[in-house]
This record gives C-alpha cells, sequence and structure tokens, in this order.
C-alpha cells in the first residue's frame, strides 16, 4: 500500500468518525463497538480487530 493510499484512507477515517488523530479515531471506535482489542495469549502484543456488523 502506497503512502498516498494510507493517508487517505485515514482521512476518510477520521471523516466519518468525525476525529483529528489516529489515536481518537481509535478510542472513539472503541467506544462506539466498532472495534476490540483482542489477546490470546498474555505474552502476545494485544491487536485490535474490527467487530463484524450484523445483517440489516
Amino acid at each position: 500500500m502506497s503512502h498516498a493510499t494510507l493517508r487517505n484512507k485515514l482521512s476518510r477515517i477520521n471523516s466519518k468518525l468525525a476525529t483529528h488523530s489516529k489515536l481518537e479515531a481509535v478510542t472513539k471506535a472503541l467506544r462506539l463497538g466498532l472495534v476490540q482489542v483482542e489477546r490470546e495469549d498474555v505474552s502476545e502484543e494485544p491487536r485490535v480487530v474490527a467487530v463484524p456488523r450484523r445483517p440489516v
């Protein structure tokens, strides 16, 4: 993925969430239940994963 593509994707995410930074976007997404933090083992690094949406 190019730098420009990543920048555009982050810009769209910030726009949709009405945030101004990556940290603010992740915090808001966690609060809204859009993503969750998973850790399978204590020795592993935590990872953020998207929560599947329910069919409408």
